[in-house]
Parts: structure tokens; C-alpha cells; sequence
């Protein structure tokens, strides 16, 4: 019986090799001749723990024969970015046991959940993992096989179901997720905890899904950090980007409540009235607020140039570092580009003046400047252009790290990165946050005093008539 194996559509040619295997997947081992059409392979694949012996001999040319002891299914990968992030060579020789097949990868598959916590924080037990996924889901994905045990087909009909209007991406981890969910109900270990909380042990091990998914999706975007950069020097450009993050997230609530404050200030507190000792916290922290924005901005767009004695790190400081981790320096350059250049130099024109008050004032004291620094006028809105300046900035030189991070990516599509990224997305100007509580309370205060006032002196005025 002729067993034909037809390699699924790949980004880039590859030779043909000779190919001698030992697979072991179903009790009966007969010989068949397979022959390779039209595809071609020049590196080692890895036939995953199912494949004792891979090995590449002379160069044969197509439609040569090759010999393989097997029954079954042979899985061969090779990197790619498609709905399940991987191409297939695919074989089968009978049709009648994939049950029988599915339920050997089930079996191979169910002791790497059983501590899975621990076990896929090594990216190898991971990879593996989502490898026998995509096995499984291949196996569901032949429509044209009957399956003989009706959970299973019900299971594969809930799988090709699942998320026909997503983009690959998303669909890939939903049915990852779904087979995944299916496995640990089926897992001696955890069987009886996912009658009790499935929502939270599948929310947990989703995580892991997520995070592989979309970190393999990443790899297929030629701008990705994790291709232009070294891998000894991922987790500190991590480090670098989101302490970034994380300022420009803090820069943006101070200025939505600074915004806030000085509203209620000037246009109620200034008509209304209020109690002046019910606003020192307020202005307290609008001073504050300024301080830090002035620093934040000062130290993002720093001047200083790069050493080992200086460790205090801005925009400057990251595209040196990006640089000097480059596999290829020219093709970092290229992703930078000249925009991000332009946009830098625009946000140094604003900080100029901040500078002045930073060094006079904020960071120490310097009294042959404190004259010129009083001169110095600043609006909320040069804090908010330094923000969005900085926002742009950081989505260039990030080299879409979050934007195929499982916790940001969705809703960077839906909201865009400044929002999702560089703001609290729970703070913005049509909600009503604790802040507006405080100051609903402030005004409350105000009037109940004014009405107790009121009838203290309607009493007082009382009194004396009588």
C-alpha cells in the first residue's frame, strides 16, 4: 500500500532528505513505501518523543521510495505562523483507529498537567505541550474520519465550532484551551478539583496557552524583539520597557487628576464656595503631581550618555541598549526609523524648560537658577503632549513586545496601545472615579455645614427678638 506524504504549504523551499524512522504508535508494524511529493526539506525536523531515530542520508530526488516500519500518524514541524502557529507533514494508514491514536496522545499527554504549574514554567515541557495539542486538533480537524466514540465527536464538534469569526490568533488558543479543558477533566489529578472550580484551573493554565500562543504568533513579525534581539538580552529590554510603561501609566493618572482638581478650583470652588481647609489635601497633591511629572519627563528624555556608571535609564539610553543587543544593527536602525527620532527630539524642545525647574527646585536646590526657574510657566497640556509623545515613542521601541503579549494584545486592537499600554484604562474622562467621589463629598460637606450654619443663626436671630 502506497502511503503518500504531502508536505502542507511552507514559507521557504526546502531539500528533500532520505528519512528512516522507528515509530512505535500501534501494536501491528507492517511496510509500506511512502513517497514525498513536490515538497522539499534542508533542515532537521523534530519528530516530537513518538520517533525514536530521525536520520537525513544522501539527497534523493522526488518521487524516490522510502521504507518506514509503521502504523498511524507521523507528526513532522517546522516553524511557521499559520492558525496553529506550526506546519504539518502528515501521514495516516488506516482510517479505522484513530480513537485508538488519539486517546495514545491523550495518555502521552494528561502527566505533564498533572503539575502543570511547575512544569511549564520550562518553555520545553510548554512547547511539547502545545505541540500535542495541535496533534490532537489536527486528528479532530479531518472532517471526512469517523470517530467511533461519540465524546470524542462531540468534543471535535465543539472544537471546529469554536471561534469561526476570530483570526487565527485567537481561535488557535481557544481550541488549545477547549482540548485543554477536555484533558483535565479526564486527569486523575485533577478530576475532582475541576468539578469544583474549572473556571479557575482552566483560567490558570490558559494563562501558559496564551502566553505561548501569542508569543509564537510574535515570532512570524519580522520587527518582534525576540528576532532583532539577542536572547541573553530579552528579560532586561523586558525590565527597561515595562519600568516605562508603568511611569507613563502613573504620568497619565496624575494628569487626569490634576485636569480633575483644577476644573473643580476654577470653575466651582472659585463661583460655589468651599471650606479652604477641605482642599489642602487636593493642592497638596497637585504640587506633587507636578514634581513627579517634571521628573518623570526630565529622566525619560535625559541627555546622559551611556556608561557603565550610569544606570539611571530614558529613551536614549533604550535605543543604545537595543542596539548594542542586535543581532544585526542595521535592522534594529530600520525598525526604530527616523519617526521615532523626530518624535524624541520634539518632546526634548518641552522638557527643555522642566529641566530648568528640576535642577533648581525638585531634584536639588540651585540658587543661581531659582531666578530664571520663576520665570518658567508650565499648562497641564505640555504634560499631556510630553504623554502622548512618549506613548508613540514607546509603542516604536517596544518592537511590538505588547502588542503579542496575551494580557494586552486584544485589546490593543479593539482600544490602541496608548490607552491599553501607557494609561489606566479604568480612568478617563467619562468615568467617574474615587476622585470625583472625594470631591462629591467635599461639596457635600460644604452645604450640610451651610444649612447647620444657617439654622445656628436663624436660632441665634431667635433668640435676641425674644
Amino acid at each position: 500500500m502506497d502511503i503518500y506524504i504531502v508536505a502542507s504549504k511552507a514559507t521557504k523551499m526546502f531539500n528533500i532528505g532520505k528519512i528512516s524512522v522507528d515509530i512505535d504508535l500501534c501494536d501491528n508494524i507492517e511496510n509500506y513505501t511512502i513517497e514525498i511529493i513536490n515538497e522539499e526539506f534542508n533542515r532537521q525536523v523534530n519528530l516530537i518523543d513518538d520517533i525514536r531515530e530521525c536520520v537525513y542520508n544522501d539527497t534523493i530526488k522526488e518521487k524516490d521510495k522510502i521504507n518506514v516500519n509503521t502504523k498511524g500518524v507521523l507528526f513532522i514541524y517546522c516553524e511557521r505562523g499559520i492558525e496553529t502557529l506550526r506546519d504539518y507533514v502528515i501521514f495516516y494508514n488506516y482510517k479505522d483507529e484513530l480513537d485508538k491514536i488519539l486517546y495514545q496522545i491523550f495518555n502521552r499527554t494528561m502527566p505533564q498537567l498533572e503539575d502543570f504549574h511547575k512544569n511549564f514554567k520550562d518553555i520545553n515541557n510548554l512547547d511539547l505541550y502545545i505541540l500535542r495539542l495541535d496533534e490532537i486538533m489536527y486528528i479532530f480537524s479531518k472532517k471526512d474520519i469517523a470517530l467511533k466514540n461519540e465524546t470524542l465527536n462531540e468534543v471535535r464538534e465543539k472544537i471546529l465550532s469554536l471561534s469561526e469569526d476570530r483570526d487565527n490568533i485567537l481561535k488557535a488558543r481557544a481550541r488549545r484551551r477547549y482540548i485543554s479543558k477536555f484533558l483535565l477533566y479526564n486527569c486523575e489529578r485533577w478530576r475532582d478539583d475541576m468539578k469544583r472550580d474549572p473556571i479557575e484551573i482552566v483560567s490558570q493554565l490558559d494563562e501558559f496557552i496564551a502566553g505561548h500562543t501569542y508569543d509564537k504568533s510574535g515570532l512570524q513579525e519580522a520587527g518582534y524583539y525576540k528576532n532583532l534581539l539577542k536572547p541573553e538580552n530579552w528579560n532586561e529590554f523586558e525590565k527597561m520597557t515595562d519600568l516605562i510603561k508603568n511611569e507613563l501609566v502613573r504620568f497619565s493618572i496624575n494628569i487626569n487628576y490634576y485636569d480633575r482638581i483644577q476644573k473643580f478650583l476654577n470653575n466651582e470652588f472659585s463661583k460655589e464656595g468651599v471650606f479652604p481647609a477641605d482642599i489642602m489635601f487636593i493642592k497638596q497633591f497637585m504640587d506633587n503631581a507636578i514634581s513627579e511629572m517634571i521628573l518623570v519627563s526630565v529622566k525619560l528624555y535625559s541627555k546622559a550618555k551611556p556608561n557603565s556608571d550610569n544606570q539611571n535609564f530614558g529613551f536614549d539610553y533604550l535605543k543604545w541598549f537595543m542596539i548594542q543587543s542586535a543581532e544585526d544593527k542595521n535592522e534594529v536602525t530600520k525598525f526604530m526609523g527616523g519617526k521615532c527620532k523626530e518624535l524624541i527630539k520634539s518632546a526634548k524642545e518641552l522638557v527643555s524648560k522642566m529641566e530648568i525647574l528640576r535642577n533648581a527646585y525638585i531634584a536639588h536646590y540651585d540658587l543661581q537658577k531659582i531666578e530664571e526657574a520663576n520665570d518658567v510657566k508650565l499648562e497641564v497640556n505640555e504634560f499631556k503632549k510630553i504623554h502622548d509623545i512618549s506613548s508613540k515613542v514607546l509603542e516604536i521601541l517596544s518592537l511590538y513586545r505588547f502588542n503579542y503579549d496575551s494580557k494586552y494584545m486584544n485589546f490593543i486592537k479593539i482600544h490602541g496601545f496608548k490607552n491599553i499600554v501607557c494609561e489606566n484604562i479604568f480612568i478617563n474622562e467619562e468615568q467617574h472615579i474615587d476622585l470625583d467621589r472625594y470631591i462629591d463629598f467635599l461639596r457635600l460637606n460644604f452645604k450640610s455645614n451651610l444649612i447647620k450654619r444657617s439654622k445656628e443663626v436663624e436660632r441665634n436671630l431667635g433668640k435676641e427678638n425674644q
